[in-house]
């Protein structure tokens, strides 16, 4: 049936050893957990050696601490969010009544604010995950020591400079100047927004 319906690996797994017969809820429900926590194993490694990879070449990877990930987050260029928890545990954040706003800088926040949207201090672990979960970015929890306890790898290179050129070449990067104008953010599965 899989053939037939052109689905690989990825997309269906077999669940061996277990059936929906009555009786055998446990079983299955064991099994599929545990596939789906296999499956997420490998997509957080798959993560962590993509954003390595981006570190050694100037790419997508952002390791400046919640500065640089709380700017990318506004932006909706977020791809995948890397957490430290037990470095993150304590910090706070500037976040309004849209969750994708936040920043370590109340007047940025309020800058970015609609009307009188309310504009106060959160948790950055809650806030962070809020912001991701509307980006559509993936959360990776596990597997990196990060400076201020986060870590993205972006959509695109936030001043739209085409990957292959060298980073000494790219124009100097505005803080939310260019954010204003920002379209929605796109849901997961998108390419990311352009900002102006």
């Amino acid at each position: 049936m899989r053939s037939e319906l052109g689905l690989g690996d990825d997309v269906v797994v077999d669940v061996e050893g277990a059936s929906l017969a009555e009786g055998t809820d446990d079983e299955f429900s064991d099994a599929v957990r545990a596939l789906v926590a296999q499956r997420q194993q490998h997509d957080d490694a798959e993560a962590v050696e993509r954003f390595r990879a981006e570190l050694d070449r100037d790419g997508l990877a952002v390791e400046g601490g919640l500065v640089s990930v709380t700017d990318a987050l506004c932006q909706a260029n977020v791809d995948t969010l890397f957490v430290d928890a037990g470095v993150l545990v304590g910090q706070l954040v500037w976040t309004s009544g849209q969750p994708e706003q936040v920043s370590v800088e109340e007047a940025d926040v309020r800058q970015l604010a609609t009307g009188s949207a309310e504009v106060r201090r959160n948790r950055a672990d809650e806030a962070l995950a809020r912001a991701a979960a509307v980006t559509g970015a993936y959360v990776v929890g596990d597997g990196l020591t990060l400076l201020q306890g986060v870590g993205a790898l972006l959509r695109h290179r936030p001043d739209n400079t085409p990957l292959g050129e060298p980073a000494s070449r790219r124009p100097s990067q505005r803080r939310f100047s260019r954010i204003r104008s920002c379209p929605p953010p796109r849901r997961r599965g998108s390419r990311g927004t352009t900002c102006t």
